[in-house]
């Protein structure tokens, strides 16, 4: 079941604008992806720098098991995040994006695919958030 505040916190931070949006890795200098916005604000590891790649807790591309279990994501057999449903109002947008018509995503895919934050926080909330989504201070 997925921790709640862990999500709000998540959703949050990805909305407000603090953080810069890489790809391909956690985190790259002073960009990430979106699970490394996870990372960052889980307080369950921390960063090591090596010319400006950062690991966290030893892993570089996806989050350490104990960043999943802060957050409560569903994962599948293989140890990963579950794919996730496209919220009804974001299913053009991303489905253009991804060049599918899939309807069930993974989110560091569309990271890396130039999928914006908003769009991301808008599905993990769609997925896991309980009730209407946080009000994200300055928006």
């Amino acid at each position: 079941m997925a921790n709640q505040e862990a999500i709000r916190k998540w959703y949050i931070a990805l909305k407000s604008g603090e953080y810069k949006q890489g790809k391909d890795r956690l985190r790259t200098g002073d960009t990430y992806c979106c699970w490394g916005v996870a990372c960052e604000i889980s307080g369950t590891g921390r960063w090591k720098n090596s010319k400006d790649l950062y690991s966290f807790s030893g892993v570089l591309a996806l989050p350490p098991r104990e960043v999943y279990e802060w957050l409560g994501v569903d994962l599948n057999e293989s140890g990963t995040p579950r794919l996730l449903a496209i919220p009804p109002d974001r299913v053009e947008e991303t489905v253009d994006l991804l060049e599918t018509s899939n309807r069930k995503i993974d989110l560091a895919l569309l990271n890396d695919r130039g999928g914006s934050f908003d769009l991301i926080a808008d599905i993990i909330w769609y997925n896991y958030g309980e009730g209407d989504p946080p009000e994200v201070p300055g928006e």
